[in-house]
């Protein structure tokens, strides 16, 4: 018979090998462990990358370095554009862009023209293992 066994515990950390045994215990006996097996816990999602903006001339952007704690390792970063018109400060009328960028490149960056017009912009950049960090704003 196959069972799972889930383990919580504030001590297990994301990305990380364990070694595990397994024995039965009744009320009368405990039972020898079996031999131990490595395991893997998942990846965990990773701290914000430290952004710096950068605006010049004709274009505006982005670059920024690695997060301080991976917990897994990065596959790529997502840069959000969220453009607000500057006469509706009501966040749910934001047009909203993503953009995947690929890793190593760590910059983004765009036309000022491409931008939309009389709008504040407002980008994030998250780092993503398994599932995507916490988010840097600019």
């Amino acid at each position: 018979e196959n069972l799972t066994a889930v383990v919580t515990s504030a001590q297990i950390q994301p990305a990380r090998n364990y070694t595990v045994t397994v024995s039965a215990i009744n009320t009368v006996y405990r039972g020898d462990e079996s031999t131990p097996r490595m395991t893997r816990t998942s990846d965990g999602c990773p701290d914000a990358p430290a952004v710096k903006s950068l605006v010049s001339g004709d274009s505006c952007g982005l670059t920024w370095t690695s997060p301080t704690e991976t917990r897994g390792t990065v596959t790529g970063y997502m840069v959000t554009r969220r453009a607000t018109p500057r006469q509706d400060t009501e966040e749910s009328n934001a047009e909203v862009t993503s953009e995947t960028v690929e890793l190593g490149t760590n910059q983004w960056s765009a036309m000022k023209r491409d931008l939309p017009a009389n709008s504040v912009i407002r980008l994030t950049v998250r780092a993503s293992t398994c599932g995507e960090g916490g988010e840097s704003e600019v």
